[in-house]
């Protein structure tokens, strides 16, 4: 990344150079004035001739291209800010008190680890690959004028937001967008305490994942919508990859509580079991459809339209869920309890 950064960097001041190199050139012996630059000046000024030359062997059209596509690639490999500037930037720390922000934009770099962190109407850029782990609590919500807050990607996805065994978590009307694994949940997380309640979730390949997790149950699990976006999502997405609302894998638990019906709407599947036991409760599966090749077509390379519950070596009970109108359920060596089903 740094090399790319100085490679970007010297092309686009070489382009300039090849445009201004009287200004550039005053520019460069203003900055290094002193002897000792002058072996480094030296090579800079012999670095931009040759690019001119390069340059000047390309058309006029083809030069300014160039300029443009570099310039872009510097935007996006200094970082990116999706048009928002910052007041709280964490980058690869741990922060040992608690947070509590209200209205603020905030960036996440790497890794970084909350002890507990409130937020309330807040924009959340996660850098490429960063993740959040929650020690002890995250709340997030809207404030009064319902400005929700939101998790979000800009050029590239986020990994995962992990609550962390013994943390609680409390979501009510905000957004997780651009997530590669979610909203992760471990082994140990608050569950008697937690609640997931009018929050949206979509253009995430994964938004909700329990691996391993004994305890996924929440007191208040309502009115959440879960949706697939493929012609959406940020790289390194790959259109053949199934997008999921909830993967659960050798995980025991209940999905939905009473209240405003959870939608999964538009995805791949919309819970994947793998030698899970649940309790699928007041959730509604609507036009759940394959990948496929082409985003414009998402179920042109698989037969069915997807699922909206795909289960393998599970035992799933089902109370008060509806299906999608077509491959509603898939299984494989899976035990289903229905109970007021259709």
């Amino acid at each position: 990344m740094l090399l790319q950064r100085i490679a970007v960097s010297l092309y686009i001041i070489a382009s300039f150079y090849f445009y201004f190199p009287l200004c550039v050139s005053r520019t460069i012996s203003i900055v290094l004035p002193s002897s000792k630059w002058r072996l480094f000046f030296n090579f800079l000024n012999m670095f931009f001739m040759k690019i001119k030359q390069f340059l000047a062997h390309a058309s006029p059209n083809w030069r300014l291209v160039l300029l443009f596509l570099a310039m872009i690639n510097l935007g996006s490999v200094f970082g990116q800010n999706c048009g928002l500037s910052f007041a709280y930037v964490y980058n690869n720390v741990s922060v040992a008190t608690s947070v509590n922000l209200t209205n603020q934009n905030v960036r996440i770099t790497g890794t970084v680890t909350f002890n507990s962190i409130t937020l309330t109407g807040c924009n959340v850029l996660l850098d490429p690959g960063a993740i959040m782990i929650i020690q002890k609590g995250l709340t997030a919500q809207a404030d009064p004028s319902n400005v929700q807050t939101v998790f979000f990607g800009c050029n590239t996805m986020w990994n995962r937001i992990e609550i962390a065994s013994g943390a609680l978590v409390i979501l009510n009307n905000c957004k997780f967008q651009d997530g590669d694994n979610g909203l992760v949940l471990t082994s140990g997380y608050k569950d008697a305490s937690s609640r997931i309640e009018n929050c949206t979730f979509t253009r995430n390949r994964i938004s909700i994942t329990a691996n391993n997790v004994p305890n996924f149950s929440f007191t208040r699990f309502l009115n959440n919508r879960f949706l697939g976006n493929q012609s959406g999502m940020l790289p390194p997405y790959v259109v053949q990859n199934p997008i999921v609302g909830i993967s659960a894998n050798n995980t025991t638990g209940t999905i939905g509580t009473s209240g405003a019906a959870n939608t999964f709407q538009g995805l791949c599947w919309g819970i994947y079991a793998l030698n899970a036991t649940l309790s699928i409760n007041n959730c509604l599966f609507d036009s759940n459809q394959s990948t496929g090749g082409n985003p414009n077509n998402p179920g042109s390379i698989f037969a069915s339209s997807g699922s909206g519950i795909f289960a393998t070596s599970s035992f799933i009970a089902l109370d008060g869920s509806l299906p999608c109108p077509v491959f509603f359920l898939e299984i494989a060596r899976t035990f289903i309890l229905p109970l007021q089903v259709f």
